[in-house]
């Protein structure tokens, strides 16, 4: 689903009213772009980026999110309402549901969080590099005069690069 956002994507438009700019957070606001230069654009290109932004909103999300949980846990930890016991049952009721929703919500964040960079990206990237790494071991072998009686076999292209670039990327989004 995002994978076919990121192909879709068109920049928004600048008719966007100065009050709505003067609402916006810095972490709405926040995206990293980059300008690459001609050589590497053809490898890393505009949806290639657009990519990454979308991997890099979704785990800033997380991160945002995780970041208010702690500070409410924060907040409830401070304030004397919060920590001190109430005579009235039901209140006592809906600060320990308080609680424990806002912890199970954090417990959730940080795993999901967990996943998606230490069961999604760093499996892939170590894949990806791989077969990087593959392809230059597979040049150095021939340069080194190893492996001279097999026939030499053809270098690895750009296309083949960008292919598993964008692959990378897509199975990251995917997953």
């Amino acid at each position: 689903m995002a994978a076919a956002s990121a192909n879709s994507y068109t920049p928004a438009t600048q008719s966007s009213s100065v009050d709505d700019d003067k609402n916006i957070t810095g972490f709405e606001a926040l995206v990293l772009d980059y300008i690459v230069p001609f050589p590497l654009s053809l490898v890393v290109s505009r949806v290639t980026l657009i990519r990454y932004q979308l991997l890099f909103r979704y785990l800033l999300s997380l991160r945002h999110l995780e970041t208010l949980l702690i500070g409410s846990w924060t907040d409830h930890s401070k304030l004397t309402s919060w920590r001190h016991k109430s005579s009235n049952p039901k209140i006592e009721m809906w600060k320990r549901r308080a609680w424990t929703l806002r912890a199970r919500m954090l417990v959730f964040v940080q795993q999901l969080l967990y996943f998606c960079t230490a069961e999604v990206i760093e499996p892939n990237w170590q894949k990806f590099m791989s077969r990087l790494n593959a392809g230059e071991e597979e040049e150095n072998s021939r340069v080194g005069g190893v492996n001279e009686e097999i026939p030499s076999q053809p270098k690895r292209t750009v296309d083949e690069l960008m292919q598993d670039h964008m692959d990378f990327l897509a199975t990251c989004l995917r997953e």
